[in-house]
């Protein structure tokens, strides 16, 4: 009896010790540190006069949800599946190279003429600073962070920074049209991963770098 009160005594001190450390690891990351409320609001793209939310994460200024300008090549669904006002929701689906040519470069003119004045589309770099301050790739608690509520087929997000992810899945073309739609998030980035292909950063179960669709949804960086 004395054995078995020792070896339980053990195992439930090792739970406690387990739920202190996750306790503990969660306390290491604050929102009000990472990104207070107090940093967050709204502006106008005075091109068309849509209005956008933006959040503050660590230094760095993000739209807080999809763009959704009428730029060339961009792609508007109305409706996608039973999804009403989709694009209304989840931004407009974008082509950033030129001649709307999937292995073709950058349009340098798309590029900087996509985002609102005085904000752009972010690098590689830019988008990592940003998810290390969420706690990383590669990393579950991220993706909650990042994630809107409960539009994910793959669980509910915490939108711990406002940043609102939506899974929007890519563009692939009028045939096809929209694949992963509930399941991820990409995002484009302007970073060139070789002669043919750019770095996205995609957001499902974790948050990780990924290579690039025909067309992506955009989220723009301050400048």
């Amino acid at each position: 009896m004395r054995k078995r009160n020792v070896i339980l005594s053990i195992f439930l001190a090792s739970i406690f010790t387990a739920c202190v450390s996750d306790d503990d690891e969660e306390e290491k990351w604050n929102a009000a540190e990472v990104c207070p409320e107090s940093k967050r609001g709204t502006f106008t793209d005075e091109r068309d006069g849509q209005v956008y939310k933006y959040t503050t994460i660590g230094n760095q200024v993000w739209m807080a949800e999809n763009l959704k300008y009428d730029a060339e090549y961009s792609v508007c669904l109305e409706k996608f599946d039973k999804y009403e006002n989709f694009c209304n929701q989840y931004g407009r689906f974008y082509s950033l190279q030129k001649n709307e040519k999937y292995r073709e470069n950058l349009d340098e003119n798309l590029v900087s003429g996509v985002c609102p004045a005085g904000w752009h589309v972010p690098s590689l770099e830019e988008w990592k600073t940003m998810i290390e301050m969420m706690g990383g790739f590669s990393q579950q608690s991220s993706a909650l962070r990042l994630k809107s509520g409960n539009e994910w087929a793959n669980g509910t997000g915490e939108n711990a920074c406002g940043f609102s992810a939506k899974p929007a899945g890519v563009y692939v073309n009028e045939e096809e049209g929209v694949h992963f739609a509930r399941y991820d998030a990409v995002f484009w980035t302007s970073t060139k991963e070789d002669s043919q292909d750019y770095y996205t950063i995609k957001i499902e179960k974790d948050v990780t770098v990924f290579n690039h669709f025909p067309k992506m949804t955009i989220r723009c960086l301050k400048d």
